[in-house]
């Protein structure tokens, strides 16, 4: 009865946000968009971590198109359901919130009703920190076997080559430069 906030993250509920609302019709949703190419490096090296099967068939390239347009159909549709919750949707670019974690955090808290005070937000960004989360490690130290992989929201710029990355742009059909993300 005293529980205020409920949180869950996972990315595929952004296919379901229209049901999710019927079901929790009072419930506001943090829509957190990465970056569709850092999206798809780390599903590929967690792929590569829990010796996914399936990549081996692939490939590289298949699964750079299969991430591409799975990423673009997520994103245009979380997009398109929240616009429909009006002032009950929120919407974030990860990249956006590890560039300014302070400022993001606050807004989101103040979105939620919740405490957006100075000390818990600085109490939500320790807590959350890929340091915190990693068990030690600082941003862009990689660790292949962790779930939390090496902590560079950019890693893709060294791990794409350039038809790569025209390739994934035109295979999620303009998406990127949509959110405002440069080629």
């Amino acid at each position: 009865p005293r529980l205020r906030f409920l949180g869950e993250k996972d990315p595929e509920h952004a296919m379901h946000i229209s049901n999710l609302d019927k079901l929790f019709p009072e419930s506001k949703i943090i829509h957190i968009i990465r970056d569709g190419r850092g999206v798809f490096i780390s599903a590929w090296h967690h792929n590569v971590r829990t010796k996914d099967a399936n990549l081996k068939q692939l490939g590289f390239d298949d699964f750079l198109e299969i991430t591409a347009r799975e990423w673009a159909e997520r994103v245009r549709r979380a997009r398109t359901s929240g616009s429909q919750l009006g002032n009950r949707y929120f919407e974030v670019r990860y990249e956006d919130l590890v560039a300014d974690p302070a400022a993001w955090m606050a807004r989101a808290l103040a979105f939620l009703g919740a405490d957006s005070s100075q000390p818990v937000v600085q109490a939500c960004i320790e807590s959350a920190s890929f340091e915190q989360r990693s068990q030690g490690r600082k941003d862009g130290e990689e660790d292949r076997a962790s779930f939390f992989r090496k902590g560079d929201p950019d890693d893709w710029r060294s791990q794409l080559t350039a038809p790569q990355i025209q390739r994934f742009d035109a295979l999620s059909g303009g998406l990127l430069a949509e959110l405002g993300y440069q080629p």
